[in-house]
């Protein structure tokens, strides 16, 4: 069956232009429909089988289409579509799996097709389904999974850090160091790797092999050179706070989890 992919964008130009440039990316895939707007998009997703993938322009003519996906419950994997980046958190917590800039470059939209595929592969599903098992374990047993919380020693005081509070964990320097929610950094015993895994995956990804970050810091995400992504988090910002190329694809998977 042919790949079913539904445009939402409200300018009839770019919504043309997204058009071709998909079937030529994909010529096997098949348009059911472009939507205008929030409100014929909601009408459309309610009155037609879910398509298998959504192309959705964020700013349209009667409002933000995050309105579409926190009005009705769409099944649908979305690709959202921009001129702004400002918006990268909220599209990944809204169905999101990936985030084009505009003007549309051919070879993204093509290397997000192909992430969308490869999400789609029975490994991907199996690895998922394993990362549930591991909660799902964590939560029946009688101990803790995960650390909960990291003794801190400043100067000649300890004072306990629970790991939900930490904003992220950095190797440098031939040591880890934690950043707490003030912006400074005290260095721990511990190794990144051990740390990895430890942490709750839910709420802590390793972006680098210089950080580890903590899902409820992260204050903005921006596109960056060679499909890479640079973040901010509240309370700590630092010009290689960014995503590895190789880890790109399983962050955005992260985020939407």
């Amino acid at each position: 069956m042919k790949l079913q992919i539904l445009i939402i964008e409200d300018e009839e130009r770019s919504a043309n232009r997204l058009e071709k440039l998909i079937l030529e990316a994909r010529p096997e895939v098949r348009i059911v429909s472009k939507c205008e707007s929030v409100a014929e998009s909601i009408e459309w997703l309610k009155t037609n089988p879910s398509p298998d993938l959504i192309f959705s322009d964020i700013q349209l003519s009667d409002g933000l289409s995050f309105e579409i996906f926190e009005r009705i419950k769409v099944a649908s994997p979305v690709i959202f579509t921009t001129a702004y980046d400002q918006y990268a958190i909220r599209a990944f917590k809204n169905n999101g799996i990936d985030y084009l800039l505009k003007p549309m470059v051919p070879e993204e939209l093509t290397a997000s097709l192909e992430r969308f595929s490869e999400r789609q592969n029975p490994r991907s599903a199996t690895e998922e389904l394993e990362k549930l098992a591991r909660l799902a374990a964590s939560m029946a047993g009688g101990s803790p999974a995960f650390r909960t919380r990291f003794l801190i020693k400043m100067g000649e005081k300890f004072k306990s850090f629970e790991a939900p509070e930490i904003v992220c964990f950095e190797g440098r320097d031939k040591s880890t160091w934690i950043v707490t929610p003030d912006g400074r950094s005290y260095p721990i015993d511990d190794t990144l790797e051990k740390l990895e895994q430890s942490l709750n995956p839910s709420k802590f990804f390793r972006i680098s092999r210089k950080f580890i970050v903590n899902f409820d810091t992260i204050k903005n995400i921006e596109t960056y050179p060679n499909n890479r992504l640079k973040l901010t988090l509240n309370g700590f910002d630092a010009d290689d706070l960014i995503v590895a190329r190789e880890r790109t694809q399983a962050f955005k998977q992260w985020m939407e989890s």
